[in-house]
């Protein structure tokens, strides 16, 4: 027979085997259980170092860019061509204006405009330098005029530049006849009488009559 506790002392509690304390035995132990509580620390197993993989640039559709060549600045081009540098007229033009010049100059010089015709034969010595005929009308004008040194200048041109011509050795003959030099004045006469001129036995008559 089992012996009965003695009176004071707490019956022991044998725990049996495979037994498990019913929900209320367990809350009760758990609410008496000691305020120091014994809190197991968290074991934080640290995870191997994730690695970034390198980056790797995303495939895409654009197309690819190719360099282009540094820009050069060119030159403004020019609004304005150049002025290009006078042609000079033919030949035949300028012997054309002469030729017209003179005739008009001659034309002037008939009616008595000597002021017109020293113009005419200006502009045609101006298309032909060396034209006779052109200072020969300029001799022609200021002999009318009573210029008679000019009208020696222009004569003694015109035989330079046309010695052959018989008008343009009386027309020097004149000059000098004018300018009292008769021995010059017989010379280009005789000259001119050489060359078929029926004008100069005249004068070459007057010569011999006590002209000067």
């Amino acid at each position: 027979a089992a012996a009965s506790p003695e009176p004071g002392m707490a019956a022991p509690t044998v725990a049996l085997a495979g037994m498990v304390a019913p929900s209320d035995v367990r809350g009760e132990l758990l609410s008496a259980a000691s305020p120091m509580e014994v809190i197991a620390p968290a074991v934080s197993v640290a995870s191997p170092a994730a690695v970034a993989p390198p980056d790797v640039a995303a495939p895409t559709n654009a197309a690819p860019t190719i360099a282009t060549p540094p820009f050069v600045a060119r030159p403004p081009e020019a609004t304005e061509e150049p002025e290009a540098a006078p042609r000079p007229e033919p030949a035949r033009s300028r012997g054309r204006i002469a030729h017209d010049a003179i005739r008009e100059g001659r034309r002037a010089l008939r009616r008595g405009d000597y002021v017109a015709a020293e113009d005419a034969f200006a502009r045609a010595l101006q298309a032909s330098p060396r034209s006779a005929d052109a200072t020969a009308g300029l001799a022609d004008v200021n002999f009318e005029r009573g210029k008679h040194a000019r009208a020696l200048h222009y004569a003694e041109l015109a035989v330079r530049y046309a010695p052959r011509v018989a008008s343009h050795r009386l027309r020097l003959g004149d000059s000098y006849y004018r300018q009292g030099r008769s021995a010059d004045a017989r010379t280009q006469y005789l000259a001119a009488d050489r060359m078929g001129s029926a004008a100069a036995g005249s004068r070459l008559d007057a010569l011999a009559r006590g002209g000067r």
